[in-house]
C-alpha cells in the first residue's frame, strides 16, 4: 500500500503525541508513589 504524504505526517504526529503522553503518565506515575512513600515514611 502507498501511504500519501499527508497520512505519514499525521502518522508522525500521532506518534509524537503518543510519547509525550507516555512521559506525562511516567511523571504522574513518579509523582504519586513517591507522596504515597513520603506519607508512609514521614506521617508521624
Amino acid at each position: 500500500m502507498i501511504k500519501t504524504l499527508k497520512e505519514v505526517k499525521n502518522n508522525e504526529k500521532d506518534i509524537e503525541i503518543k510519547k509525550q503522553d507516555i512521559k506525562m503518565i511516567k511523571l504522574a506515575l513518579l509523582i504519586s508513589t513517591s507522596l504515597v512513600l513520603y506519607n508512609i515514611l514521614y506521617k508521624p
